[in-house]
């Protein structure tokens, strides 16, 4: 008996949706990434932070940073911050000048929360070449500059440590 063109229909389908489901199954998951951005002033503690010179003219910091997570199990891999300062432009959002742009990376590392730090966890990043910069996680759209000592930044009406997230996206979003 011949078998149906249905049925071979089907047979073909189911064949192609196999073959389709290995080769996606090998390819390697792209990481996650989580983007937070904000602005913060440009004082004494955070010049250091991210190798502001002294001397520079500097009142704003605006921040851009991604971290980027593996797959499995949400473990950190790395961060890029990339960093614009200098002296706010009167009446816009911008620099005088353009302001001056920076970039530092390196590894990340999330760990839970200590003493009474508000939040979730603390977010440690691990520059290649500077010193460490920490953050509480407030919620997973917040996270809070952490001064030297592991104390939230205090700002006032006008400034703020908080970086806010931007986007996320997920490595299943790409399937």
């Amino acid at each position: 008996m011949k078998p149906k063109p249905v049925m071979l229909i089907l047979r073909y389908l189911i064949c192609i949706g196999l073959v389709f489901c290995f080769v996606e199954g090998k390819r390697p998951a792209s990481p996650d990434r989580d983007i937070f951005a904000g602005a913060t002033p440009c004082d004494a503690i955070i010049r250091p932070m991210l190798a502001i010179p002294a001397a520079a003219d500097c009142e704003l910091v605006k921040w851009q940073l991604l971290l980027l997570k593996g797959p499995e199990d949400d473990k950190a891999v790395r961060f890029d911050l990339k960093y614009t300062y200098g002296m706010s432009k009167a009446g816009t959002q911008g620099f005088v000048n353009d302001g001056t742009s920076a970039e530092m990376n390196g590894k990340w590392i999330a760990r839970k929360k200590e003493g009474n730090l508000p939040g979730q966890a603390l977010i440690q990043l691990q520059p290649t070449e500077n010193k460490p910069i920490s953050f509480a996680k407030l919620d997973d759209n917040i996270v809070h500059l952490l001064d030297p000592e592991g104390k939230l930044m205090i700002g006032n009406a006008a400034w703020s440590y908080t970086l806010n997230r931007i986007e996320t996206v997920r490595h299943s979003d790409h399937h």
